[in-house]
């Protein structure tokens, strides 16, 4: 090992950094692509089911966040979900919870 490697950690994974910054950053960005790749399946499925809840059909995973962040899409969501819940139980399908 030379004077220019002592020192320095070498991961395959990760490129070779001169700095800690450096390292710190390349690891934090590996993290968040990782992060990233494992929420991707289930923000296709709440996509899928909002778009079904709300008979649309363009949310995605990649647009999800950015399509609920004005909370316009969670209120018509909540609205639609009252509406089949006060449905549910005019219908008799379901009770309701016993208040004490």
């Amino acid at each position: 090992m030379d004077a220019k490697q002592k020192g320095k950690l070498i991961d395959h994974r990760i490129p070779s950094a001169d700095t800690d910054q450096e390292y710190l950053e390349q690891y934090q960005g590996k993290i968040i692509d990782s992060q990233n790749r494992q929420l991707l399946p289930l923000k296709e499925d709440l996509a899928d089911w909002i778009n079904k809840s709300l008979d649309i059909d363009w949310l995605n995973a990649i647009n999800l966040l950015d399509m609920l962040d004005n909370g316009v899409i969670l209120c018509r969501l909540a609205k639609t979900i009252e509406c089949l819940a006060q449905e549910s139980i005019l219908t008799g399908h379901y009770k309701g919870v016993r208040q004490f």
